[in-house]
């Protein structure tokens, strides 16, 4: 939950886009999410029958030239909703590394089912079950080593946004990470360390960890640095932050630490601007109703300035909630990663049409969702133009859905 001063209805959609890192220049390694994906699936009726389901996966680990089997290794199995959440089963990998599990689904039937594995305190998940019958590399659980060594972690996107002032005198910043592990061992947190760790400007208050896969409780501000200590798997890891700064701020500079693939730069206020490292000025974003000016810029080397220059005086009238359009080169990157906007004080303005038909929109947005997952999973060989054009319709779909759960709320 967010400090008093933001406690309204945050919506939040965090969306990768294999398509950007191809338009920098990179690519992340083909790998196991670090933690399961908690796309909503529809809701259906409570109680409803439903048949038996079964997994048969293997566990496996990174050897010279291929993936090897991993015998003898703890694989459970998970149930995930809003009414419980539990392990449901367990059993041992066999010699090859395959285990097995049927289970029927019970309870409320937006529950998630996934299978998880641990390999020197670190789980690695398969995703969601959602078929009746789920083998082959969608039940595949690769377990690798760790390290506290200085393994290199790459910044394939930064996103920095800055809302225009609020009435109690502050302006909200949310910066949001890309960050990759291109190698093949887990890296972890040296005692007193952290495995990633960025600056942020002096004398911001109010920070607070956002979402994406990294837990408030592995990040932390210390003395103008935000550090990570949550483990960073091989692949791709998006997590997100945001603090205050004094609406009477005007110049202030944001340091480039380490080299970033995309770096983009979101100000709401019209005369507000970014310089340095690069930025160039683009198509302005609008999400919500709200236009941002929008900075982009490819590929900085580390040691970078980025200067930005706000109005420093403190708007009257409503209090503003940050909504946040973030889109990558060619394709988007963040659709919705959202700060609703609100009146501050009481009598927020109503959901447009009745709470029926706006839950039935919000049920068909997430069963569209759903279908484009699903359809996506059926490719066998996907190309990166695939994977992109996928991430890119699903963006836009979780941008009506929060658009349609800030109407059915009156935040809109």
């Amino acid at each position: 939950m967010a400090s008093s001063r933001s406690s309204a209805l945050r919506l939040a959609a965090l969306v990768l886009a294999g398509a950007a890192f191809q338009a920098a220049g990179a690519q992340a390694p083909h790998t196991r999410p670090a933690g399961p994906d908690l796309t909503p699936v529809p809701r259906v009726a409570k109680g409803s029958a439903s048949g038996p389901r079964e997994v048969r996966g293997r566990v496996l680990r990174p050897g010279a030239d291929s993936a090897v089997a991993y015998a003898g290794v703890r694989v459970t199995l998970h149930r995930v909703g809003p009414d419980r959440a539990a392990p449901m089963d367990s059993t041992l990998t066999d010699a090859a590394g395959r285990y097995a599990f049927t289970y029927r689904p019970s309870g409320d039937t937006t529950a998630l089912y996934f299978v998880s594995a641990s390999r020197s305190g670190i789980a690695y998940f398969t995703p969601p079950l959602r078929e009746a019958r789920v083998e082959g590399e969608a039940a595949e659980i690769v377990l690798f080593d760790t390290t506290s060594a200085a393994v290199p972690i790459h910044v394939r996107g930064r996103h920095f946004v800055v809302a225009a002032p609020d009435t109690d005198g502050t302006r909200l910043v949310v910066e949001v990470f890309e960050v990759s592990n291109d190698s093949s061992v887990t890296r972890i947190a040296a005692p007193a360390g952290a495995t990633f760790e960025t600056p942020v400007p002096a004398g911001i208050t109010d920070f607070t960890a956002g979402d994406g896969e990294v837990t408030a409780s592995a990040m932390s501000l210390v003395r103008d640095r935000v550090r990570v200590i949550a483990p960073m798997m091989p692949g791709v890891k998006q997590f997100s932050f945001n603090y205050r700064l004094p609406a009477t701020t005007g110049d202030f500079s944001v340091p480039v630490p380490v080299p970033t693939s995309v770096l983009e730069v979101l100000l709401e206020e019209p005369a507000a601007t970014a310089s340095g490292a690069g930025l160039k000025a683009v198509a302005t974003a609008t999400s919500s109703g709200r236009t941002f000016r929008r900075y982009l810029a490819q590929d900085v080397a580390a040691g970078k300035q980025v200067a930005i220059t706000l109005p420093s005086r403190v708007s009257s009238g409503r209090r503003l909630r940050l909504a946040l359009a973030v889109t990558a080169v060619g394709a988007v990157m963040l659709i919705g990663f959202a700060r609703a906007f609100r009146r501050r004080g009481e009598g927020a303005a109503p959901a447009a049409g009745t709470g029926v038909d706006a839950e039935a929109a919000i049920a068909a947005l997430e069963r569209e969702l759903v279908e484009l997952d699903d359809t996506f999973a059926r490719k066998a060989r996907p190309t990166v133009e695939e994977r992109g054009e996928h991430v890119a319709a699903r963006a836009r779909v979780k941008a009506r859905l929060a658009d349609a759960i800030a109407a059915r709320d009156g935040i809109a």
